[in-house]
């Protein structure tokens, strides 16, 4: 079977759980990861014994043709306009709540999805926290 090469932006501490979860599936694998300080990124990484591609830029990431899924963890405002980046290039999205900060984004976001063929889940890894 295919295994899945998943692009994450915005490493905090969300999406270490969504790169746990994608690296303990053998049909998936991060292979890139953005943030907006590199060394940060790579150190995090690092201390979970990941070893993937960084960067800063997020259109870097998305233009990746080796990339079939992008997780969305980066500031709530971005979500819309990054999953419909995504959707434009093809891959599937997993996007943190919310998916967008306005009604109009959100029918926007669904319509390119749509139109783009491609997987979406507006996701809460929040709920899955022993913490809550």
């Amino acid at each position: 079977m295919k295994k899945y090469k998943v692009g994450v932006y915005g490493v905090g501490d969300v999406a270490t759980e969504y790169i746990k979860a994608f690296n303990n599936n053998p049909l998936a694998e991060v292979v890139f990861a953005v943030d907006k300080d590199k060394t940060k990124t790579e150190k995090k990484l690092n201390g979970m014994g990941i070893t993937c591609d960084t960067g800063t830029d997020y259109d870097t990431m998305v233009k990746r043709k080796d990339i079939d899924i992008i997780v969305l963890s980066g500031p709530h405002f971005l979500h819309a306009k990054e999953a419909i980046k995504a959707a434009n290039e093809g891959k599937h999205v997993l996007s943190e709540k919310p998916l967008g900060m306005d009604f109009k984004e959100v029918v926007k976001v669904y319509n390119t999805i749509k139109t783009a063929g491609v997987q979406f889940q507006n996701s809460f890894v929040g709920q899955w926290y022993l913490i809550f």
